[in-house]
């Protein structure tokens, strides 16, 4: 039995790898997230490789991310345009509002709760469709919202999932380098296991719509 666990491909080392290939992804997510209007491609690059991760069929990871990466550059940017301009809207409305004295502040910040809440359920299933299906940036966002509202308990779930290691850090900063390590890479690839299935169900029927 221990002779199995430690062949070439036994699962210790297959675990071992996968390990190690998440925090070199981590690293390159991060890094490529340093221009700032480049997260959205890098992202979208991360989640191509989990995906193919959680199928085994990953091969040199800085290889596949960059090509996801190029792919996803154009469509990545005007994502995270969209996204940075949103947030500064909400955040300054919402800066603004708290320093009235005014009957329909309360009203208001509920509305940019509504808003913001909006948000998180677009965005929580964008990336890995960004990822996976070519389409436009407005079509992406569409995509996005209507399989997030159409499957609430999975996008339920990946949020949490996308969120559970940074509130865990929060509480225990002194786990902050897991955030290097795995922050980004580590809840995308057990991600998967949530909308795999439901991705592969959309290609076969995507594909065999073309087909007729």
């Amino acid at each position: 039995m221990a002779q199995k666990m430690m062949d070439f491909d036994g699962p210790l080392v297959r675990f071992t790898e996968k390990a190690f290939n998440l925090i070199f992804l981590n690293l390159l997510t991060i890094l490529c997230c340093i221009p700032v209007v480049t997260f959205g491609a890098s992202f979208a690059a991360m989640n191509t490789v989990v995906i193919k991760m959680s199928r085994d069929e990953e091969g040199y990871v800085a290889k596949e991310f960059f090509k996801a990466f190029k792919a996803n550059l154009k469509i990545g940017i005007k994502t995270s345009v969209a996204i940075l301009l949103f947030l500064a809207f909400v955040g300054a409305d919402f800066y603004a509002i708290s320093l009235l004295d005014v009957w329909f502040a309360d009203v208001a910040k509920v509305l940019l709760l509504f808003f913001g809440i909006m948000f998180l359920i677009a965005v929580t299933f964008l990336f890995p469709i960004m990822s996976k299906f070519e389409a436009g940036f407005v079509d992406t966002v569409k995509n996005s919202f209507k399989f997030a509202v159409s499957h609430p308990l999975k996008t339920f779930l990946l949020f949490i999932i996308n969120i559970v290691l940074w509130v865990i850090v929060y509480f225990l900063i002194f786990l902050a380098p897991l955030l290097f390590m795995y922050g980004f890479s580590l809840p995308g690839y057990i991600g998967t296991s949530v909308y795999r299935k439901d991705f592969e169900k959309m290609e076969e029927d995507y594909y065999a719509r073309q087909d007729v």
